[in-house]
């Protein structure tokens, strides 16, 4: 008795294995009928992106953290806030702990790394934001070619205009109707030319979204919800056939 409920078991468990993988593969490869699709962008960045296929660690927001990473992929990405002059660690100003980028990144040897900051916030301050970053990364001896900033437009465009690549996530659905998705775009390409973008950001959705409808735009993914190692390895095989796909990035260290 205890071997026949070990077998059903054990098929259950290996055909929602397979059920997974099958989801995964058709959410991954997922494209949209010329029918349903919206007008195509060919709006360029006027200063792209030119990383190979850097693949990194999300969410290193602490030194161990870092640690374990630079181990595995050498490329991370990290959550910060500008406030009081200097930039902080940390994805809210509710759980905003001590921790400066110049004391996450101290003592580390960065020179092959590639390093995406997710910018959550900035507060008014005397030291420009250009300013402080560039002043962190010669503290660190990090080449600034080698550094990605996201945020909101309002936030990268002083930063695109010092010199950074920068990027920022668009507001594009597959659930939008045909007018909405076409008010998307172009609403996403007059905010690549105000701030200078480099890139587009989202998760795998956006990604799909973005590869059809801004293919002359590099682009930076993150995947962070649950899987399994057959589900990350399809999607990071997908993605480093993309040239455009210039940073990936995965939770599970």
């Amino acid at each position: 008795m205890k071997k026949k409920n070990f077998k059903i078991v054990f098929y259950a468990l290996f055909a929602a294995l397979i059920i997974h993988v099958i989801i995964s593969w058709v959410n991954i490869c997922m494209d949209f009928s010329p029918q349903m699709s919206a007008e195509i962008s060919h709006v360029k960045s006027a200063n792209p992106l030119p990383f190979p296929n850097v693949v990194g660690i999300h969410k290193v927001n602490d030194r161990k953290k870092l640690e374990r990473a630079l181990k595995k992929h050498k490329n991370f990405e990290v959550d910060v806030l500008y406030t009081n002059d200097d930039f902080y660690v940390g994805r809210s100003k509710e759980k905003l702990g001590h921790l400066t980028l110049s004391g996450l990144l101290y003592g580390f040897d960065l020179s092959k790394s590639y390093i995406w900051l997710d910018l959550k916030d900035s507060e008014p301050a005397s030291k420009s934001l250009s300013e402080r970053l560039l002043e962190i990364l010669e503290e660190t001896g990090i080449g600034k070619e080698k550094v990605l900033v996201e945020g909101e437009p309002e936030f990268i465009k002083e930063l695109s205009e010092a010199g950074f690549y920068t990027m920022f996530t668009p507001y594009i659905s597959r659930h939008m109707t045909l007018e909405e998705r076409n008010r998307a775009i172009r609403h996403t390409e007059a905010l690549i030319r105000d701030t200078g973008a480099s890139a587009l950001e989202g998760d795998i959705s956006t990604y799909n979204m973005t590869r059809i409808y801004f293919p002359q735009m590099c682009k930076a993914v993150i995947f962070a919800r649950p899987w399994v190692e057959v589900r990350k390895r399809l999607i990071m095989r997908k993605l480093a056939r993309d040239p455009k796909v210039k940073f990936f990035v995965y939770e599970k260290l």
